[in-house]
């Protein structure tokens, strides 16, 4: 019966709709499971972001859907019909072909040459010269769109043209990721560098916000100096080098420090993630990171106004660097650098030389002391911990990093100083020769002669008496004419001494013999 039954099914055709159900069924719970093993997991709000992996799309997946972006941005980039015909006849006739380079036809020789076997082309010159016709044309086409192109960036050239709209053409860059997962490693990478580099934290950025007002002006001013007067005599160059130095020192322990410290105890929120939570082991490494780089950063500002100084202090030395060399005699304003500082002439009194005060290696230690003090203005400063932690006041290593004079910079600036010293003293020299002819006044020569003219016997006349006194009232005069100082271009030199000494050893033989003529 059974049979008979599946008999009848299969000649009417219903055997057939049943078996359909059932495979259409199996397909579908088939789809279902498929679909249920694909289904993107939703993870938990906690779930930390490194572990979350991005599969980049396909590549041809990628770049569709880079092209239509760029179709939707250029989809309302239309032109009027006046602006499509200007174009037009500017393309096609507009432009003549002196305008641009002719077809270079080397480069289609070598293309045919070397490309195309040349049976090809005997069998099918038809096509060949339908495609050397097309070649020439493209490259007419293209050399006459680069040349509208370039004259069309102008808007004064769109308005003389008439053409309103002009899309020059646009090359958009697509930037197709590789088929790799990538989120994975970039979050984990970023949280490695979050626990070891600091420098974007929110207080050390703000370091920078508050050394703005600090590293106005200089340690050492010469603007300040000049301020004062200038030239300055070695003492007063020392106390104002001490002072300055001495000032800013201060202003950094007493406020700068004080201020950066206080920006660490107020935002201490911003930077809780590297501190130690209550009950937790304290994490001395990550805390010592942090510090170390808040250390480096106001290491660096330091390391920032010393170049600063010293650089400033170069630029105003480096006038004097020609030198005072006197080939000719000494005139007024010879020079045109005002003096840096005073340099004196003193004879000395148990010979007959003209000593200069300070001397030369005075002026040398007193010239490098600048830049040295400068450097040592900031050396040794307390690092912020000191001011956070009361364990740590005063711990001598806990300070900022120092820069030294022995660093190759420094070294260059000293040894310039001591080269631009050297090219400034041959001016004094040349110029205390003048009072080298008056040294007899001061050896004792001339008082000896006038002893011996006084022995003569018989006893010398009248007349003899007035020779004498003119001669000393002649030297007066010379001394009267030549003027107390003279500016060297690093140094004023003041000879005041010298001729004040010539004067005083010559105005009492003068008054001898005038006593005698009287």
């Amino acid at each position: 019966m059974a049979h008979g039954n599946l008999m009848l099914d299969l000649l009417s055709g219903k055997y057939h709709e049943e078996r359909a159900k059932v495979l259409a069924e199996s397909r579908k719970t088939e789809e279902n499971k498929k679909a249920k093993t694909t289904k993107k997991t939703i993870l938990p709000q906690n779930y930390r972001a490194f572990l979350q992996t991005c599969a980049a799309l396909n590549p041809d997946e990628q770049l569709d859907i880079l092209k239509n972006k760029w179709r939707n941005v250029n989809r309302n980039q239309t032109l009027t019909k006046e602006d499509s015909e200007r174009i037009n006849y500017y393309l096609n006739n507009g432009i003549t072909d002196d305008a641009y380079e002719r077809f270079p036809q080397q480069v289609l020789v070598k293309l045919k040459k070397n490309r195309v076997e040349l049976n090809l082309i005997k069998k099918h010159s038809f096509i060949a010269a339908n495609l050397d016709n097309e070649v020439r044309h493209n490259y007419t086409t293209a050399s006459r769109k680069i040349i509208l192109d370039y004259i069309l960036k102008d808007p004064d050239e769109l308005k003389r043209l008439q053409i309103t709209k002009y899309h020059l053409p646009e090359h958009p860059t697509m930037l197709v990721r590789g088929p790799v997962p990538w989120h994975h490693m970039t979050a984990i990478k970023r949280e490695q560098l979050r626990h070891s580099l600091y420098i974007f934290k929110e207080p050390i950025l703000m370091l920078d916000r508050i050394w703005e007002k600090y590293s106005e002006g200089f340690i050492f001013s010469i603007d300040t100096l000049k301020t004062n007067g200038m030239p300055i005599g070695p003492v007063g160059l020392q106390e104002f080098l001490d002072k300055s130095c001495r000032q800013f020192r201060s202003q950094l322990v007493n406020k700068w420090l004080v201020e950066c410290a206080e920006l660490f105890k107020d935002t201490r929120h911003l930077y809780r993630d590297v501190l130690p939570a209550r009950g937790m082991e304290v994490s001395k490494y990550q805390v010592d990171k942090f510090f170390d780089c808040v250390s480096a950063t106001m290491s660096r500002q330091l390391r920032q106004i010393v170049f600063k100084s010293l650089n400033h202090f170069m630029e105003y030395i480096h006038d004097f660097k020609d030198g005072n060399a006197l080939n000719t005699e000494y005139k007024e304003n010879m020079f045109i650098n005002w003096p840096f500082f005073i340099l004196k002439a003193i004879p000395d009194p148990s010979s007959t030389k003209i000593l200069f005060e300070p001397s030369y290696e005075v002026c040398l230690d007193l010239l490098l002391s600048i830049p040295k003090e400068i450097v040592k203005t900031v050396e040794d400063m307390p690092r912020i911990e000191q001011l956070l932690i009361k364990e740590l006041k005063g711990d001598s290593t806990m300070v900022l990093k120092n820069v030294y004079e022995s660093e190759e910079e420094v070294q260059t600036m000293l040894l310039e100083i001591r080269q631009i010293l050297e090219n400034n003293f041959p001016g004094p020299e040349k110029y205390i020769t003048y009072y080298q002819t008056y040294t007899y006044l001061i050896d004792g020569t001339e008082a000896k002669l006038l002893d011996d003219f006084f022995s003569i016997e018989p006893f010398p006349l009248l007349n003899d008496f007035n020779d004498w006194v003119i001669k000393y009232t002649t030297i007066k005069d010379s001394f009267c004419n030549v003027k107390n100082q003279a500016q060297l271009n690093l140094m004023m030199l003041d000879v005041s001494e010298s001729e004040k000494s010539s004067e005083i050893i010559g105005e009492p033989q003068k008054k001898r013999s005038a006593d005698f003529d009287e």
